[in-house]
């Protein structure tokens, strides 16, 4: 028999036909397969106590950092508008630079505001006026061209300057420091400084300098500086130009920056005086928006110091380890002659690696090994280099360039990693670093190249000489580059390998540079910088990398405690294991407020020991017997599963009667369709 019947879908009118006894079978077999998916998860949800369940643990963190102004009113400032989010970071999601990996932490910012007065403003200009030094130096901020042959070369300028000892002015800040209320015990202090009373670069000096003929060799232009010296400790040559910064710091948790100096050829955009920014775009300090233009211009600076210095980001993940292993491969590339000039073992210091990362990381152990290998004893490794070398002289767009093509050499060295470093491990037992450098003839670097273009230059670093991959660091240096002092007056001098096997390195345990978010942060010390040629790390980079294995181990012991209680649930009581949690989350009180006090290693240490105790605890909860389900959980099991076994009674004796029904009316008028 046939029941037909209408259903309006979609505005238009559907058939549906149906045979009655095989219908009413249907309906039945797919009720008690939804009853019985109904009772498999009622099952599930209310009696498994132990379900395996992915757990996260994040953890958030308050951070102090107090501005500090010295030559700048208050009256000129709108500190309200500069704590808006918008100008100052107020909460972070700390993330991996390469990869984009939540690291778990947020750190909530609170900022402090001191505006100093101005009898501790003379005393610091009279500070400064003691240690200055006034001098002409060749200045690569300032630069003029001079025609040899048919070309025209440009050249640096020679320029009166003052300058001041940053490590000196750095160290007078914190030992005055009660003239701004005194540094933040438990925070960063980053001062912002406006001195034009120091002889300073001008607007009528500058425009006249950027207007006149680029051909003409003098200026007027009189700026002032914060120098530092940076020496080579592998072959002591003496890097140039280093007397030109605007900014210091990172010593200790402070970092200065002077808007009334430079500008510096490092940065000219970001260090051109504020005195000649605000004449230049004629702004009237006091109005309306010259209180918004000078708010929203220190927000600036100060927002590139906090992410470069007191929330940095790291380029990996910093795994905790409690062994770093530095595995350098030199693979010298240079012929007898080089050699035999400059020996490789003078262009390394091995001691000097090792005390570097072990400062960094005092609870962790640092080897290094240094392997010493010839190219001709790797004939496949030195067919890929001298099939990827490309020398060109004076090409219209690329210039010259003397370079060997990185991608293919790293393709082999990843592909063939074993036979020079095995095992390679990345856990807490140890953390192998691969670090392969090449030592080539006369001028030759690596470069990475983007499309057509094959190196990119500098006054003093040529080329690329380190790059970290993540998996590998890969190293460039040259005999020109041992030898460098030869051509500028140092002879017998040059640079090694050590400083950027301690840079590359860092990156590779998660470092990034001071300069990441502002240029002017590659004025500050630290061997994750660039300009000042440093061996050991700044004060950031240890309170990163503590605090990340801190955090770490914090999170790790949070989520172990969680993953002991769930199965504590289903498990018989024990007043063992409840005195042990209390004992645990004691210690992890004691890691956090560690953290909060900066004490970043003892953290490590107290987080450790909580890690412990949790999985002490996670192995004595296995060992628990499990528990008789308790009266209320089984009244809550059985009330879903009488409530879905009474429907499928009901719905059953509803189909009989309906069933019983349709006989009837069949019988009574068999015609009806």
């Amino acid at each position: 028999m046939t029941l037909r019947y209408r259903k309006r879908s979609q505005g238009r009118i559907s058939k549906f036909s149906v045979d009655s006894s095989v219908g009413n079978g249907r309906i039945l077999f797919s009720i008690s397969l939804l009853i019985l998916i109904l009772t498999a998860a009622f099952g599930n949800g209310f009696v498994r106590a132990d379900l395996d369940v992915g757990i996260v643990a994040t953890r958030t963190v308050n951070v102090n950092i107090k501005l500090v102004f010295i030559g700048i009113s208050e009256s000129d400032v709108d500190v309200q508008y500069m704590s808006w989010s918008e100008n100052l970071p107020k909460t972070i999601n700390t993330q991996v630079i390469i990869g984009g990996k939540d690291t778990g932490v947020t750190s909530n910012v609170r900022y402090y505001y001191s505006f100093v007065q101005d009898g501790f403003k003379e005393k610091l200009i009279s500070f400064l006026g003691s240690v200055a030094e006034t001098g002409t130096l060749r200045n690569p901020a300032f630069t003029y061209y001079e025609r040899e042959g048919k070309s025209l070369i440009q050249k640096y300028l020679n320029v009166s300057s003052t300058h001041y000892d940053a490590n000196r002015v750095e160290t007078w800040l914190r030992q005055n420091g009660e003239g701004f209320g005194g540094l933040l015990p438990d925070g960063w202090t980053l001062v912002f400084m406006y001195l034009p009373e120091l002889p300073s670069a001008t607007y009528e000096s500058m425009r006249k300098y950027r207007t006149q003929d680029s051909t003409k060799n003098t200026t007027d232009v009189h700026p002032h500086y914060y120098s530092t010296v940076a020496v080579d400790e592998d072959l002591e040559y003496r890097l140039r130009y280093r007397q030109f910064m605007t900014a210091y710091g990172n010593r200790g948790r402070l970092w200065f920056v002077d808007l009334s100096a430079g500008p510096s050829f490092w940065s000219w955009r970001e260090t051109l005086p504020l005195q000649v920014a605000l004449e230049d775009q004629k702004i009237r300090l006091g109005s309306t928006y010259g209180r918004n233009w000078l708010t929203e211009y220190l927000a600036d600076y100060a927002w590139g110091a906090v992410m470069n210095f007191v929330i940095p980001f790291p380029v990996y993940y910093p795994s905790y380890t409690t062994r770093y292993n530095i595995v350098v491969n030199i693979l010298d590339d240079r012929t007898d002659a080089e050699r035999k000039n400059t020996p490789i073992e003078r262009t390394v210091n091995e001691t000097k690696i090792r005390e570097a990362f072990s400062e960094l990381a005092p609870y962790a152990k640092t080897d290094v090994q240094i392997l010493v290998r010839k190219t001709e004893d790797l004939p496949a490794l030195r067919r890929i280099v001298r099939d990827n070398f490309e020398k060109l002289e004076d090409a219209t767009f690329q210039g010259s360039i003397d370079v060997i093509d990185l991608r293919p050499v790293y393709y082999y060295i990843q592909n063939n990693l074993a036979s020079f470093v095995s095992p390679v491990k990345k856990d807490e037992t140890e953390f192998t670093i691969p670090v392969f450098a090449f030592v080539f003839s006369e001028k030759s670097f690596f470069s990475y190249s983007y499309k057509w273009d094959r190196a990119s230059r500098d006054p003093e670093r040529p080329s690329l000489l380190g790059i970290a991959l993540g998996d590998i660091v890969l190293i460039s240096i040259n005999q020109w580059y041992f030898t460098r002092g030869d051509e500028v007056g140092q002879k017998g001098k040059g640079i090694g390998l050590s400083q950027t096997i301690i840079h590359e390195t860092g990156h590779m345990i998660g470092l990034m540079h001071p300069h990441q978010y502002d240029d002017l942060g590659d004025f500050s010390y630290s061997a994750m910088g660039y300009f000042t040629n440093d061996y050991g790390f700044g004060q950031s980079d240890k309170d990163f990398l503590r605090h990340a294995h801190a955090d770490q181990v914090i999170l790790q012991t949070a989520t172990n405690l969680q993953k002991a209680k769930m199965k504590l649930e289903s498990r018989v009581e024990s007043n063992e294991v409840k005195a042990s949690i209390v004992r645990l989350v004691d210690r992890l009180k004691l890691a956090e407020s560690e953290c909060d006090k900066l004490n970043y290693t003892e953290a490590v240490a107290r987080a450790l020991e909580a890690k412990q105790t949790s999985l002490d605890i996670l192995s004595q909860a296995e060992k628990l017997p499990e528990a008789t389900a308790p009266l209320k959980e089984q009244i809550q099991t059985f009330i879903p599963i009488a409530f879905v076994v009474g429907i499928t009674v009901g719905v059953c004796v509803a189909l009989v009667i309906v069933k019983a029904t349709s006989r009837r009316k069949h019988t009574a008028n068999p015609h009806i369709f």
